[in-house]
Order: C-alpha cells, then structure tokens, then sequence
C-alpha cells in the first residue's frame, strides 16, 4: 500500500511504510451542563474532533541517508490531503504534521515517524453536478456535506435546498458559494453583502434543489464526507 500527499507517492521519494496505519474514527465532542437537584448530566453536542493519524516510514540507501531524507522532509512539508492506494477515491484534509528523529544505527538505513493532525471526515472524490432544472441530489455520506456551489446567472436568484432558500443578489455573470469556508465570492473577491439566507447542507440521502430567476446552470462540487 502506498500512501499519497497532495496526490505525490511515496515512491517518488524512495520511502516505504512500515505497517498499515491504524484506521481513525472522529469522536463527537460534548458540553457537559449540571444542574442541581436534577438527575444526570445535560450534555450539547458541539461537532467532531480532529483525528490523529501516525505512519511510520523506512528506507535504504547505499550512499547513505542523509541526501535522501531532506528531499522525503520536502515531501512532506507542506501538504493539504492524504490519501492511500487501497482507497483511491478517499481523501483526508491535513491540520498540522510532526516528523520524528529519523534512526540511523546503519549509514544506508533509515527509519522514522510522522504524526498527523486530520479533519474529522474522509471526503470522497466526486465529479461536478451540473444543475438547469429542479433535480434531487443523493448523499451518500454518513454526515451532511458542505458543497461549493457555482452559480450562473443574472439580476437576483433564490435557490432552495429542501425547506431553506437563500437569495443572491444583483448578479451580473456567475458567483461562488463556499458553505465550509462560509464565503460568497466571484473570482476571489468578495461577494458576501451579495447573498441573504444560510449557506446550505446535503444532508445525508435524498436532498431537493430547486431555484428561480435568471439562471443558466448551477455548479455543483458536492463534498461527500464520511465518519
């Protein structure tokens, strides 16, 4: 199994993993509320915590380690997603990295750790939905997506995603809406004063969209992630 960082092999550095990495599962985080003279806790969920993931790495090198291992810590460095062959069409997003002290009793011989701080999800790798009329949208994810969503179109448009509209207004050629990262823009500049309504979910099966006025397609990049 070969593991990939920003879609870049390990390979291409010339490292091997040692052993398959343990498979994390994100745990729900709670505020825990006491009150006196009742019974038990009341407890309020407040989302998922990130996972930590470690891979340990080997490798030979006759000339010695040492070249070898700053072009593996530039491989590392720097990285947004990690993905693994036997599950190529899954994808984790990367909050931070620690690479350990790299053991080196033999002069061609290396061996070290990386530790890893994920997003709770694993977002699955999905083709763009291309949208002119009324259509259902089927979420295959265990938890509800947050979905870029690409509008073309003119004047003010309302579009509705099952019982929640949101509107944008006065559009002049397209606008994108970034329900992550909870940001309206059009080619990098921002368009939020543009939009009224909360940024939609797919919830996960079925989810209805619908939409009026002057629109000439809907772009969709769904985001199906999964605990």
């Amino acid at each position: 199994m070969d593991i990939y960082l920003n879609d870049i092999s390990n390979k291409s550095v010339g490292i091997t993993m040692t052993t398959r990495p343990v498979i994390p599962t994100a745990n729900q985080s709670y505020e825990e509320t006491k009150v006196t003279g009742r019974n038990g806790s009341f407890y309020r969920e407040n989302g998922y915590e990130d996972v930590p993931m470690s891979v340990e790495f080997n490798f030979l090198n006759k000339d010695g380690i040492k070249q070898q291992l700053r072009k593996v810590k530039a491989w590392l460095m720097n990285k947004s997603t990690i993905s693994f062959s036997d599950d190529p069409n899954f994808f984790r997003k990367i909050k931070t990295l620690e690479i350990s002290d790299t053991e080196n009793d033999i002069v061609a011989y290396g061996k070290f750790s990386v530790s890893f701080v994920l997003d709770p999800f694993e977002y699955e790798i999905t083709d763009i939905v291309n949208l002119t009329t009324t259509a259902v949208l089927n979420n295959p994810g265990t938890i509800e997506s947050e979905p870029l969503i690409k509008i073309y179109g003119t004047g003010n448009i309302n579009v509705m995603v099952n019982s929640e509209i949101f509107t944008v207004n006065s559009m002049t050629d397209y606008v994108t809406i970034d329900c992550e990262l909870q940001e309206t823009h059009r080619n990098g500049i921002s368009k939020n004063d543009t939009m009224v309504g909360e940024f939609p979910v797919f919830v996960p099966g079925d989810n209805n969209i619908s939409f009026n006025g002057a629109v000439t397609k809907i772009e969709i990049e769904p985001r199906w992630r999964y605990l």
